[in-house]
């Protein structure tokens, strides 16, 4: 069991190479940097971490535990609707207003340039394996007759991750015209309604009665 020191030692190491990695990218981030910050050996650094994608990998890891969180669902207080609104609005929110987990939105959702292909990979399947409770909850919503029963859920969930990171890697170049709650909401409406949008609320018909005429034929 690691002893108060190591773990603080660790913690400093984890938050040296957030802030080298996101100042710096993936490519230009130096881990002699990194252990200089943390106030360790290079050696240290690479008999914890291995090499420097693993390093960045756990920085990763990190960052999902304590911020970068997927939507969760809890339909014991909400119904799946509003679930799923304010889970992707929190999300969408999160990574807007959070330096950390917008850098590693980006990288997940960029090209080569800032991340390899593998290892933007290996970041998708690690959130995508932080968002498996909110996998079970979608099994558990459609046992309950709230999600079509025709519908694969593993599949869907990997749609919905797949959606909401082309949706983020389309919206780094439209900030300044689409809002945080307009992607929000237009993500969750998609995911909800698809491209028919959401239904509308029948209309109650008005009985307009025809004025009665005077005028005698």
């Amino acid at each position: 069991m690691p002893t108060l020191r190591q773990k603080q030692r660790n913690e400093r190491m984890i938050h040296a190479a957030l802030e080298e990695f996101s100042r710096q990218g993936f490519h230009q981030a130096s881990v002699d940097a990194i252990a200089r910050k943390a106030e360790v050996s290079k050696a240290t650094l690479y008999s914890h971490f291995g090499t420097k994608e693993a390093l960045f990998l756990a920085v990763f890891d990190q960052v999902l535990r304590t911020t970068l969180r997927p939507p969760h669902l809890d339909l014991q207080s909400l119904p799946l609707e509003e679930n799923l609104r304010c889970g992707i609005r929190h999300l969408v929110t999160q990574v807007a207003d959070t330096p950390e987990a917008r850098f590693f939105f980006q990288c997940m959702t960029s090209d080569s340039g800032l991340l390899g292909e593998e290892l933007r990979n290996q970041l998708a399947n690690r959130f995508i394996a932080a968002s498996l409770g909110e996998m079970k909850e979608l099994s558990q919503a459609q046992k309950a007759g709230l999600v079509s029963p025709h519908l694969d859920v593993e599949l869907v969930h990997h749609a919905i991750i797949g959606v909401v990171l082309q949706a983020f890697r389309f919206w780094w170049s439209r900030e300044s015209t689409i809002s945080t709650g307009s992607l929000a909401d237009q993500l969750t409406d998609f995911l909800l309604f698809g491209l028919l949008g959401p239904p509308s609320s029948p209309s109650k018909a008005v009985s307009k009665k025809r004025p009665t005429s005077n005028v005698k034929k």
